[in-house]
């Protein structure tokens, strides 16, 4: 089952119609579309009904609020130990989802960007898990593990360690090849790669790994 999760980090205001048909067709290809909290006013920009909408309910708007279904809203309190993106995902694997769009999700605060990116690295093997904006999708890659990047030749790859070391790296279809190399949090990373085929390949042996597409 397909999900797909909007978070409050981008809003429709000042958005092109091109991106604005981006999220739409992320809804469009999903099964179900669960809000967090602040998600709905996005939701609502672009256009997009949600299934669910889960949170403390302290951003998002009243009247989108007071104009949803009782049945859909999940409420917690706004003293919590999980944000409300959080409550979304660990909702959506309850549920048996096992494809996890999450989108609204990087913003100015980066503190929360790099929140919504670590997130990422709870979700177990055997989901599939990203972030998926217009301009960028965000992969957590967890060793031993292969992953296929489908993009053009010129997008850009960026690959920073999540864990202290990532070991037996391979990169494939890239202008920077690799074999079997490493990667280390305190700083050696692999930070604007390209595609040089329609298709990259990056194998990990050991380690947790950030993959940023820029399509």
């Amino acid at each position: 089952m397909r999900c797909l999760i909007l978070l409050n980090g981008r809003a429709a205001e000042g958005m092109t119609g091109e991106e604005k048909r981006f999220y739409r067709e992320l809804a469009e290809d999903s099964d179900i579309i669960i809000c967090a909290d602040g998600g709905l006013n996005a939701a609502d920009g672009f256009g997009i009904e949600p299934d669910i909408v889960i949170g403390d309910m302290d951003s998002v708007r009243k009247e989108l609020l007071e104009e949803t279904e009782e049945k859909k809203i999940i409420r917690h309190p706004i003293e919590k130990d999980l944000t409300d993106g959080r409550l979304a995902l660990n909702y959506a694997m309850k549920i048996g989802c096992d494809e996890i769009t999450l989108t609204c999700a990087l913003s100015k605060m980066m503190d929360h960007s790099l929140a919504n990116i670590q997130m990422l690295s709870s979700v177990p093997e055997g989901i599939r898990a990203m972030i998926a904006e217009p301009d960028l999708e965000v992969f957590v890659m967890k060793g031993p593990g292969r992953m296929l990047i489908k993009g053009k030749k010129g997008d850009r790859l960026s690959l920073i360690p999540l864990s202290e070391l990532v070991e037996g790296i391979n990169l494939n279809g890239l202008k920077y090849g690799m074999k079997n190399g490493k990667f280390s949090i305190e700083g050696m990373n692999g930070i604007s790669n390209e595609m040089v085929e329609k298709e990259a390949e990056v194998r990990i042996k050991k380690g947790m790994l950030a993959v940023f597409h820029y399509g």
